[in-house]
C-alpha cells in the first residue's frame, strides 16, 4: 500500500482552516484513544499534549517556520492503522465497532503533507502481550509514502500512544492560509486553547465519561517566549439544550415549505466570562460532532459583536444534522452537494435544502439566544420606517433577512439593493417585451397574449417603482418636519445665538419652507407642500424679491412698475424696520391665483398683523391690471392672543383661525378679487404636514412616526 503525495497534493486543496492540522491531530488521538479503551477497558485517562515551537527566518522577527509535534495515548500505530495511514480513501474507521467513531472521508491527514513538508511518526502499540515501536518519516519532495517506509521493532517498557510531528511549514500555504507572512499570531498556545476548546467542546462533553479526567495540554515556543495552556475535563460545561429543528424543502415554484423537511440540531452552550477564557461567540455547522464550516459572522455581523461577550457569557451554537455529515468535504472545511440557496441550477447540488434555507431556519434561535438587551428585530424595523421609509413589506418582498447586531442603515442599505436591482430587472423585461411586440403580427393570438402580459408586467413595475419614489419621498418630507418641530421649539444649533447677536429665527424658519432671496427660476427644491400639497406644482415662486421683476415663462410683467414702492409706503407707517417690505413667500399661477406666505419670528403677536395679508392682496390685485384675483394668505408664528383677534373664526380642531374677505380697488371701492386667510402656529403647520404623510406611510405599509 503506497500514498502518492505528490499525486494527493494535486488533487487535494489545502483547507483553508489554518488550525486544520491541529483538529486533525486532536481528532485521531481521540480516536486512537477510543480504539485503545474499547479493547483494553479499564486505562488512564486520555491525554494528549502539542508542542508548538516557532522559529523567526528573518532579523525584524515577522516571518516564522513553524514545527508542530503532538503526542497522546491511545492505541498506537498497529498494522491496520499503518496501512490506513498510507491510504487516501480509507474506510478503516467505519468498520470499527467503537462508540464515539463517526464515519469519516479518511483524507484528513493529507493535509498534513499539504501543510508541512516533513511528517514524522513515532509510535507504540501492543499486540498479543507485546510492545511494538514504530518510526517513519516523510521529508518533501519525495513523492510517495507507503508501509515499507515504517520501521517497526519490538520494545518494551514503552508508553502506548503516538507522536506525529510536522516540520517545515510549506511556503506556498502561508499566503492563502494565514493572510500574512507574520503567523506567529496564530500559534500562541492561548490562541490555540481556545479555538480547539470551541472546536471540540460538543465532542468532548460527548466522551466525558469515556475519557475520564482528560488533559489537553499545549506548549507554545514563540522566539523563545513560552507559554503553557490546558483544556481538562472540569473546564467543560453542560448544554444549556440541544434544540430539534427541522429545516424544509422548498417548492422551487412558489418558494413555499413542501413536507419534506431535514432534522437538524443546535446545541447551545453558555460560557460565563468569569470562567472561560475564549476570545469570541461561535456558530458552526458540524460533521461527525466536529465544527466544519464556520457561520458565526452570517449572525454575528462585525468583528466587535463576534469577540463581545452576550451579557456576560460567551455562546457556543453547533448545529449538526446528517445532511452535514453526509456532504462534508474532504479537506472538513466546506460541504459539497449543498446548494447556497433553493433555486441554485449548480448541477452537482445534490441535497434539497439549502444553506440558505438552514440559515433561515436557525436565525430565530440564534436571535433569541445571543440578542443583548440593547437589540431587538422589531427595533430594526421600527428605525427603518421612521429614518429610511422602509416597510417590513419591502425587505419582506426583498427576501432580506434582518440579522443579529444589524443597524436599520445596514438592513436599509440590502433592501434598496435588491429592490432597485427588481426595479431594474422588470423595466429591462418591460422593454424586451415591447420590442417582441413591435415585431408581432396582430392578426394572430399571440399579439394579443403578449400585450396583456405586458399590461401587467408594467402594472406590477409601477408598484415597484412606486414604493421605492414613495419611501424616499416619506422620508425627505419625515425629516423636514422633524426640524421644522425643532426650529418652532427654537431647538436647532443654529438658533444657538452669540451673545449680542441678532436672532435668525425668523429667517430659519423662512428658509425651510422655502430658500430666502430667490425664486423657482432659480431653485426647485422647496418645502412648501408643508402648507398644502397643491402649492408644490404653482408655476412661480419667490421669496422676498423684487416684485416688478416677476413674469410667468416670459409674459409681460406680472405686476405694474411701482408695486414694490406701493408696498414700502403702505407698510412703512407699521414697521419701523421695513427695509423693503414684501412677502416672506408668494406662489402664482397663470390661472391667477397667489399665495401670500408672512412668518413672524417666535414671540412675537401674530394679532398685531392680522391685517397684513389683506394690504398685501389688495396691493398685489390692483398692481397685477386683472392677471391675479384670487388669494391665499397665510400668517405664520408661535404666538397668538385670541382677546385681540378680531374678524377671523377659530378653526375645529387647532390653535389657528381663518376668513375670507373681499379685495377692493382703493380708489373706487368696487370688488377685484377675494381673500382667503389663515392665521396659524407652527404647532398647526406639523401637525397637519404629519397627517398627511400618515397616507404615504399607510401607502408603504410603515408604522405611524
Amino acid at each position: 500500500m503506497t500514498l502518492d503525495i505528490r499525486g494527493s497534493l494535486k488533487n487535494t486543496k489545502p483547507s483553508r482552516n489554518r488550525y486544520v492540522v491541529f483538529e486533525e491531530l486532536l481528532s485521531n488521538a481521540l480516536d486512537s484513544y477510543l480504539v485503545r479503551k474499547t479493547a483494553s477497558g479499564n486505562i488512564e485517562p486520555f491525554e494528549a499534549k502539542f508542542e508548538i515551537a516557532l522559529q523567526s527566518l528573518n532579523l525584524f522577527g515577522d516571518d516564522f517556520s513553524a514545527c508542530i509535534r503532538c503526542s497522546d495515548n491511545g492505541a498506537g500505530m498497529g498494522k491496520e492503522q499503518m496501512a490506513a495511514f498510507v491510504t487516501k480513501d480509507t474506510s478503516y474507521k467505519d468498520d470499527l465497532a467503537v462508540p464515539g467513531i463517526g464515519k469519516c472521508k479518511g483524507t484528513g491527514r493529507i493535509q498534513f503533507f499539504l501543510h508541512y513538508e516533513q511528517v514524522s511518526i513515532e509510535s507504540v502499540f501492543e499486540e498479543e502481550g507485546r510492545q511494538y515501536k514504530v518510526t517513519a518519516e516523510y521529508n518533501a519532495p519525495r513523492k510517495l509514502f507507503s508501509l515499507e517506509d515504517f520501521d517497526v521493532a519490538a520494545t518494551e517498557g514503552q508508553s502506548i500512544g503516538t507522536t506525529i510531528t510536522l516540520d517545515r511549514l510549506r511556503p506556498e500555504i502561508k499566503e492563502p492560509v494565514y493572510d500574512t507572512s507574520d503567523i506567529s499570531q496564530f500559534f500562541s498556545a492561548d490562541i490555540l486553547r481556545s479555538h480547539l476548546f470551541g472546536a471540540f467542546v460538543h465532542r468532548l462533553v460527548g466522551l466525558s465519561e469515556t475519557l475520564g479526567e482528560f488533559k489537553i495540554a499545549i506548549r507554545s515556543d514563540i522566539a523563545g517566549a513560552t507559554e503553557e495552556r490546558a483544556i481538562i475535563q472540569s473546564d467543560l460545561p453542560n448544554p444549556d439544550n440541544i434544540y430539534p429543528l427541522k429545516v424544509f424543502v422548498k417548492d422551487p415554484d412558489t418558494g413555499e415549505d413542501t413536507e419534506d423537511f431535514r432534522d437538524i440540531s443546535v446545541a447551545h452552550y453558555t460560557l460565563p466570562v468569569t470562567e472561560f477564557d475564549l476570545k469570541k461567540n461561535m456558530i458552526a455547522l458540524c460533521a461527525k460532532q466536529t465544527p466544519v464550516l464556520e457561520v458565526t459572522g452570517k449572525f454575528l455581523r462585525t468583528r466587535a459583536i463576534e469577540s463581545a461577550p452576550v451579557n456576560g457569557n460567551y455562546h457556543i451554537l453547533l448545529i449538526e444534522g446528517a445532511v452535514f455529515d453526509d456532504n462534508v468535504n474532504e479537506n472538513r472545511d466546506g460541504f459539497l452537494g449543498i446548494p447556497e440557496t433553493p433555486d441554485s441550477s449548480g448541477f452537482l447540488d445534490t441535497e434539497k435544502v439549502s444553506f440558505d434555507d438552514v440559515y433561515k431556519t436557525i436565525e430565530p434561535l440564534v436571535v433569541r439566544l445571543l440578542s443583548p438587551p440593547t437589540w431587538t428585530r422589531e427595533q430594526v424595523v421600527e428605525e427603518m420606517a421612521s429614518d429610511f421609509g422602509l416597510s417590513e413589506e419591502m425587505i419582506t418582498d426583498t427576501v432580506t433577512r434582518i440579522q443579529f447586531g444589524e443597524t436599520a442603515k445596514d438592513v436599509a442599505v440590502r433592501v434598496l439593493e435588491k429592490h432597485q436591482k427588481k426595479v431594474i430587472d422588470t423595466t429591462e423585461e418591460i422593454l424586451t417585451m415591447k420590442s417582441e411586440i413591435l415585431h408581432l403580427d396582430p392578426a394572430t393570438p399571440e399579439f394579443r397574449d403578449r400585450v396583456n402580459d405586458l399590461a401587467w408586467k408594467v402594472t406590477s413595475a409601477i408598484d415597484e417603482i412606486d414604493k421605492t419614489n414613495l419611501s424616499q419621498l416619506v422620508v425627505r418630507r419625515s425629516a423636514i418636519i422633524d426640524i421644522l418641530a425643532h426650529a418652532k421649539d427654537l431647538e436647532l444649533t443654529a438658533q444657538a445665538s452669540e451673545s449680542g447677536a441678532r436672532r435668525r429665527d425668523e429667517s430659519i424658519l423662512h428658509n425651510i419652507f422655502f430658500p430666502r432671496f430667490t425664486d423657482s427660476t432659480e431653485t426647485k427644491d422647496h418645502d412648501v407642500w408643508l402648507l398644502s400639497e397643491e402649492y408644490q406644482y404653482f408655476d412661480y415662486i419667490t421669496s422676498d424679491k423684487q416684485l416688478s421683476s416677476m413674469r410667468l415663462e416670459g409674459q409681460v410683467p406680472l405686476f405694474d412698475a411701482d408695486v414694490d414702492e406701493v408696498l414700502e409706503a403702505a407698510f412703512e407707517s407699521t414697521n419701523s424696520q421695513f427695509g423693503g417690505k414684501r412677502p416672506d413667500i408668494a406662489l402664482f399661477t397663470k390661472e391667477g391665483a397667489a399665495v401670500i406666505v408672512e412668518f413672524k419670528a417666535p414671540g412675537v403677536g401674530m394679532q398685531e398683523h392680522q391685517n397684513d395679508l389683506v394690504e398685501y392682496a389688495n396691493i398685489l390685485c390692483a398692481k397685477s391690471n386683472g392677471q391675479i384675483n384670487r388669494f391665499y394668505g397665510y400668517l405664520v408664528g408661535n404666538t397668538i392672543e385670541p382677546m385681540r383677534v378680531f374678524g377671523w373664526e377659530r378653526f375645529a380642531k387647532g390653535g389657528g383661525y381663518f376668513r375670507t374677505a373681499d379685495l377692493k380697488e382703493p380708489n373706487t371701492g368696487h370688488t377685484i378679487g377675494q381673500l382667503y386667510s389663515e392665521m396659524l402656529k407652527y404647532d398647526d403647520i406639523v401637525d397637519r404636514a404629519r397627517t398627511r404623510i400618515r397616507a404615504y406611510r399607510e401607502r408603504l405599509g410603515l408604522r405611524s412616526a
